[in-house]
């Protein structure tokens, strides 16, 4: 809310065969840009996926900075956002296959929703699993 501003982040998983919800995840993560946020929902979902055991993964995003720079399309610039971005290559790389791709917002409401959450929940200091399936 607000650019920058208060900043929450959501990612939710499904399986890639049944198209099945398997957990979904929300935080606050303090005064941030809109980019930053992206790249912190990004981070905490592979984290998430990680401890979960994945290997594989397709992530999407609504946000075509955040998935260009993963892709090497385009240079990070800002320093504030290199942080972030390093966090994601180095995450990126504990996968044996991944891939990222971009999705527009309108397409993209439960993250968003979940996003939200964060923000009204103020609960800084990591994800948390707000549901499993």
């Amino acid at each position: 809310r607000g650019n920058p501003g208060v900043a929450g982040c959501g990612a939710v998983m499904y399986d890639d065969t049944t198209g099945a919800k398997i957990w979904s995840l929300s935080a606050y993560v303090g005064h941030k840009t809109n980019n930053q946020a992206e790249y912190a929902a990004l981070c905490f979902g592979l984290e998430e996926a990680l401890r979960r055991g994945v290997t594989s993964i397709q992530a999407f995003g609504d946000s075509t900075l955040v998935v260009k720079q993963l892709e090497g399309a385009w240079k990070v610039k800002n320093a504030g956002m290199k942080v972030w971005h390093d966090k994601a290559l180095a995450l990126k790389k504990k996968f044996k296959r991944f891939r990222i791709g971009f999705v527009p917002r309108e397409e993209n409401g439960v993250a968003d929703a979940l996003a939200n959450e964060g923000m009204d929940g103020r609960r800084e200091g990591g994800a948390v699993v707000v549901e499993e399936d």
